[in-house]
């Protein structure tokens, strides 16, 4: 479990949502049950929420299009070795 507390792993602030599934009755029940945990590198995208259609529950979206995860491969051609 210490190695598991020494990941550093957070769970980030969701954008435009604080709730993640609603009785959707008069009582108005709200919780927040679906969560995940990041890295520091996590950090750099930004949750949001599915948009509710005709459930009690909206998932989390998390796009990590934008994320650039470094260089590309190295990439060796044979042919560069024939020319001095």
């Amino acid at each position: 479990m210490q190695d598991f507390n020494d990941s550093n792993l957070r769970d980030p602030n969701l954008l435009n949502a604080l709730f993640t599934w609603s009785n959707l009755t008069a009582g108005a029940l709200y919780k927040r049950v679906d969560r995940f945990l990041c890295s520091v590198i996590g950090k750099l995208v930004s949750p949001s929420f599915v948009t509710r259609h005709s459930s009690d529950h909206c998932p989390i979206e998390l796009d990590t299009s934008k994320l650039k995860w470094g260089l590309g491969p190295f990439r060796f051609k044979n042919t560069w070795l024939e020319h001095p």
